[in-house]
């Protein structure tokens, strides 16, 4: 299963509740920063879009997706949760390796940055403007590269979606709800 949503939305909350029920998390964005450490780039903000970007023009709009499921090859498990797809290319890498669901994260832009700046972390946003850059580029992609990404696209394909705009309480109840679905049809 892929979970997708925009910055602030649950997905690693979300990924960590899975986790916490059996299921192997696969994080997009640590590949990328994983790769970046291996050519020895340095890990902020700035350097993960531009590499992403750099990587997916030089080797394919889906090669996250396709590190993802190299990993995931090596391992005998089924029970695998893949957060931070952010793109059809990668959900079609994704559902064509396996018959994978999307789970969409959905929360209103105002909660979203108070959290994003609640976890200041060093890949975050540290100012409003930079926060609203980076939504509009994760919901649009980035369409003067030519790329096939964006949030906006991959949410018509949702199969679960979770308005995450309640309590802390009220989405892990939520989350739970999806593993359980989940777990059953794997």
């Amino acid at each position: 299963m892929c979970i997708a949503g925009l910055p602030g939305s649950g997905k690693s909350t979300a990924a960590e509740i899975f986790k916490e029920n059996g299921f192997r998390v696969i994080e997009m964005s640590s590949l990328v920063k994983a790769s970046m450490k291996e050519h020895k780039i340095e890990v902020n903000i700035g350097n993960i879009v531009k590499y992403a970007h750099d990587w997916r023009a030089k080797m394919g709009n889906d090669i996250v997706a396709r590190t993802a499921i190299k990993q995931m090859k090596s391992n005998k498990s089924k029970n695998f949760i893949v957060s931070g797809v952010r793109s059809t290319s990668e959900l079609k890498a994704f559902r064509e390796y396996d018959s994978t669901l999307i789970l969409l994260l959905t929360s209103p832009q105002a909660e979203r940055y108070k959290r994003v700046r609640k976890r200041a972390e060093p890949k975050d946003p540290k100012s409003r403007k930079e926060f609203l850059e980076r939504e509009k580029s994760d919901a649009r992609g980035y369409e003067k590269h030519k790329r096939i990404t964006g949030i906006d696209r991959i949410t018509k394909e949702a199969d679960i979606i979770i308005a995450n705009t309640s309590t802390k309480a009220a989405f892990r109840a939520d989350v739970l709800r999806a593993a359980k679905y989940i777990k059953k049809l794997c």
